[in-house]
């Protein structure tokens, strides 16, 4: 791994992180990389029975989906989160539901790192599909930088996908061996 990327690290959300991802939202929704119905008061309902559950791993039965919620910190300091979709019975397909950086701190290459340091702890052959409003240009440009393919079918949202593959070196990349002539080494007998 990347020296650079070892400041970085993931962890599960807890019921404290709540407030923290709230406000990202807020602030995203605000600035138009989220819907705007977020600003409203059902759409902060709408949030926080979307992120409660996900801390508590209260998923009720009837659900065909689960997800996982992580915060993104670098140096111990939270910077941004991220939330995962994914259907039950199937981890092949996870969806980045929410995504956002603080502030602050956007501009900077985190959104990259978080993305792609999400993408390194999938298995191979794993789908990840992003979507995001057509406003919000900062994501875009994280997915494309990270090799995710724009849908141009998707509508209302801008969809991107990514197939994770495995790291094998195509043939005419491998080095070709040196061979060397043998030397006979004489020594001198006098």
């Amino acid at each position: 791994m990347d020296e650079n990327l070892q400041k970085y690290k993931f962890r599960k959300a807890t019921l404290l992180d709540i407030p923290y991802i709230f406000n990202l939202i807020q602030d995203g929704s605000y600035r138009g990389a989220f819907t705007q119905f977020l600003m409203t008061s059902k759409g902060y309902f709408f949030i926080l029975r979307g992120l409660i559950p996900d801390v508590l791993k209260v998923f009720p039965a009837f659900s065909k989906e689960k997800s996982k919620l992580f915060v993104f910190t670098m140096n111990n300091d939270e910077i941004g989160f991220l939330k995962i979709k994914t259907e039950r019975g199937t981890e092949t397909v996870q969806i980045i539901e929410l995504c956002a950086i603080n502030p602050e701190l956007r501009n900077q290459r985190h959104g990259s790192q978080l993305i792609r340091m999400y993408i390194e702890s999938l298995p191979e052959g794993t789908e990840v599909i992003a979507y995001c409003t057509k406003y919000s240009r900062a994501m875009q440009h994280v997915l494309v930088k990270q090799k995710f393919k724009r849908d141009r079918k998707s509508f209302p949202l801008e969809c991107y996908r990514y197939t994770k593959k495995s790291e094998v070196r195509e043939l005419n990349s491998v080095p070709k061996r040196i061979t060397a002539n043998p030397v006979t080494l004489q020594t001198d007998k006098s």
